[in-house]
């Protein structure tokens, strides 16, 4: 059985939640502030971490009710006070930053239903819904993050343009038309990078669409129970070489760049990479992440905000009559922007003679 925690009000006794940087009181209105120092992720030579969540019984430090936990649960709410409870990390090594929530969950909502007001395609009585929304989560989850270097040795080719022209025949003679040619030349080379606060999500269950939000590791905080308090946080069920793996796809677009500068001339083919990971360290960090899905014409829906930059995305129905509608309008304007270019004589539109032959 895992004993959980909670954080009373020093004024009435009734848990504490973190919201925006203070500790807040749903029953009395009490807010304590919580100032965490920022500071800079420092890092380790990687070390293999290993998930190991045993023991699912969960304790409520409130009115004492024994639950069965989700795997890897690290912070919820007890399913019969609803209070907020904290559990102690079952891993082994609890991820030491984390980065606050920057935005409370009214403010979360307002970035949501200006993101979706804005959407001109989707259908008018979904936009409608979320202006009486109200049912985003906050959730942390754990993620990896990551500094090393690369060395890239590649084969590839290098492409130089040239014009040619060619002689082509009409009714009125012959003209020369310029043609873009490339000459190729093997080529072969190395490349050395750096990478620094690469993150990876270390709790599978995470959702991918929420995997695409960017976060600003740079703004972390040294990691303190309290900030679970309130919101529903996972510990990591992958092990940090998992993570490196994910870590390495995350930078492959650059490292790809970074080649084909390399390679140089106009065009570039890139044949084969041999790729040698080093000087590899890691540490680990609590994301923050507000939640929710709508159900519409028997469809779920779910969007995510970000808790630090505000950032929005989620999953969204077309309204196929308003692109219809736009289409028809673009193809009209286009059809009298012509006829009053020739009414106005800057254009003649010549019509063949015989439209089947």
């Amino acid at each position: 059985m895992i004993e959980t925690k909670r954080f009373p009000c020093p004024s009435c006794g009734a848990p504490l939640r973190f919201r925006k940087g203070q500790m807040r009181c749903d029953y009395c209105q009490r807010v304590e502030p919580l100032a965490l120092p920022s500071t800079s992720i420092t890092y380790r030579p990687l070390q293999n971490h290993l998930p190991n969540w045993e023991d699912p019984n969960f304790l409520c430090a409130s009115c004492g009710a024994s639950f069965q936990a989700k795997p890897f649960l690290h912070a919820g709410e007890c399913p019969y006070c609803q209070s907020p409870l904290v559990a102690p990390s079952q891993n082994g090594y609890e991820l030491p930053y984390a980065i606050p929530f920057a935005l409370d969950e009214g403010e979360a909502l307002a970035r949501l239903r200006r993101r979706i007001g804005s959407l001109w395609f989707a259908p008018n009585d979904f936009k409608r819904f979320f202006k009486q929304y109200k049912k985003l989560r906050p959730f942390y989850y754990p993620a990896w993050i990551y500094r090393f270097r690369v060395r890239a040795s590649y084969t590839g080719q290098r492409g130089i343009d040239y014009v040619e022209y060619r002689r082509i025949y009409t009714n009125r003679g012959y003209r020369e038309v310029p043609e873009i040619r490339t000459r190729w030349y093997l080529v072969h080379g190395v490349v050395d990078l750096g990478f620094e606060d690469i993150y990876a999500f270390s709790y599978t269950q995470t959702p991918m669409l929420a995997r695409r939000l960017l976060y600003r590791p740079q703004e972390v905080v040294p990691f303190d129970e309290r900030l679970l308090a309130g919101q529903e946080g996972y510990e990591f069920d992958t092990s940090t070489k998992q993570g490196f793996t994910a870590a390495q796809g995350v930078v492959e677009g650059a490292l790809r760049q970074a080649i084909r500068r390399d390679i140089g001339g106009d065009r570039q083919i890139i044949s084969s990479i041999q790729r040698h990971f080093y000087d590899v360290e890691y540490s680990g960090l609590y994301l923050p992440l507000f939640w929710g899905s709508v159900e519409y014409r028997g469809k779920i829906y779910p969007f995510f905000v970000n808790g630090q930059t505000g950032e929005v995305i989620g999953e969204r129905p077309y309204s196929w009559l308003k692109i219809l509608l736009a289409v028809a309008s673009t193809l009209a304007f286009i059809v009298a922007l012509l006829w009053l270019l020739e009414y106005l004589g800057y254009i003649e539109i010549e019509m063949p003679a015989h439209l089947l032959y």
